[in-house]
């Protein structure tokens, strides 16, 4: 990663990440801390992966 970890920025390189392996839509979750930048790249996921990806807020996993 080369520029500040925003939630958008993140979303672009996760979602990016996911559609170079063909995950998009085999992915049931996300495993990651409870940092905001996180939440916030799970709520800019749904406009940048199709419509049957389950990667959302729903699906988050907290780690600890």
């Amino acid at each position: 990663l080369n520029k500040s970890h925003t939630g958008e920025y993140l979303a672009q390189v996760y979602a990016k990440c996911l559609k170079s392996f063909g995950l998009e839509s085999k992915t049931l979750g996300t495993a990651m801390d409870n940092a905001s930048n996180n939440d916030k790249m799970l709520a800019h996921l749904p406009d940048l992966l199709p419509s049957d990806s389950l990667v959302n807020s729903t699906t988050q996993v907290r780690c600890f």
